[in-house]
């Protein structure tokens, strides 16, 4: 495969995922906000959603990602992306693409949006269908709400980055539909397609555990590694070694806290401060109007001890860059 001469933006830039709202109008069986009996399912406040510019600035933010939930569904989403647009290179939106009609979408590149990424974890009808629960109208939305994103685009309508996010559970794990998932996205034009490994934080376990990867799951995941060695895709996607180690994983090695990739290019706000991730409490980069060089350094500085001592798990995947490389233990 080709190596590009620089990194694609989403492996470069400096990031920070900005949680607007934990509702959702979909229902998938491995998270939490799509089920109405979850407590904490509302719109964040802007007080507590729209970042202070020189905390920003301070920890060198690039591109802002707006995730959920449905960010689609926030009252203000066009106050918080027009917000974002001015302050940071670009603005990033994850959307399950119910809402994203070309009208909306068209709107909120007026307003600074950058880019999209679909939330989608096949193309095949039946396996959305004991994933997340869609309906045949669902997925018929979606895809063409998606489709016709990547049209205008191609047709030179728009400039705007796409991209998916895929979830790997024991319904997709196979050559089969991670191919027809890409064959889908290098028809449609789209710049990458990042896969991240479903993990139980209680919700799954508990309401889907049938979509859990396990031990028997590990031959399929090589199968597919194995599978894109040889046919790379055109696509910017996850490497052969990603499903290596997911399959490693399965069959009892342990990531490597102090391999994790996110010390220097990621942040999340939540509670008032900027963190790594959602699994690190300290160190943080700062709090909320009280960020600054100093505290973002001295952060940075501490990350290795605190990530080397975390708790790792398939969770670990998701804020990773696609190339990231993680090493195991055991």
């Amino acid at each position: 495969m080709t190596v590009p001469i620089t990194l694609p933006k989403i492996d470069r830039q400096r990031n920070m995922v900005v949680d607007v709202t934990y509702l959702c109008n979909y229902s998938c069986n491995y998270c939490r906000w799509g089920s109405v009996e979850t407590p904490g399912r509302i719109h964040h406040s802007l007080d507590s959603i729209l970042a202070e510019p020189g905390d920003l600035e301070a920890i060198g933010v690039e591109r802002v990602v707006l995730s959920g939930g449905e960010p689609l569904l926030h009252p203000h989403i066009i106050e918080i992306v027009r917000y974002y647009s001015r302050l940071v290179d670009d603005v990033i939106l994850i959307t399950n693409g119910w809402l994203a009609d070309i009208e909306r979408v068209l709107m909120l590149i007026s307003e600074g949006l950058t880019g999209l990424a679909f939330s989608i974890d096949s193309i095949d009808e039946a396996v959305l269908v004991k994933t997340r629960d869609m309906t045949g109208q669902q997925f018929a939305r979606t895809l063409t709400n998606f489709e016709a994103i990547c049209e205008a685009r191609l047709e030179g309508q728009l400039e705007l980055e796409l991209g998916v996010n895929a979830v790997i559970s024991a319904e997709n794990a196979s050559v089969k539909d991670i191919v027809q998932l890409l064959d889908w996205a290098q028809s449609n034009n789209l710049d990458y397609v990042k896969f991240n490994q479903i993990f139980d934080d209680g919700f799954a376990g508990q309401h889907a555990p049938n979509l859990l990867l396990n031990e028997e799951h590990a031959s399929q995941l090589n199968s597919i590694a194995e599978h894109l060695e040889n046919n790379p895709p055109t696509i910017l996607s996850n490497p052969p070694i990603f499903w290596r180690t997911m399959a490693a994983m399965l069959q009892g090695a342990r990531l490597d806290g102090g391999s994790c990739g996110l010390g220097n290019r990621q942040a999340i706000l939540f509670h008032g401060r900027y963190h790594f991730c959602a699994w690190i409490d300290e160190p943080v980069l700062g709090e909320v109007g009280s960020t600054t060089t100093a505290t973002v350094d001295a952060a940075r500085g501490c990350f290795g001890p605190a990530s080397a001592s975390c708790k790792t798990g398939p969770h670990c995947h998701c804020l990773q860059s696609i190339g990231h490389e993680w090493e195991l233990l055991d």
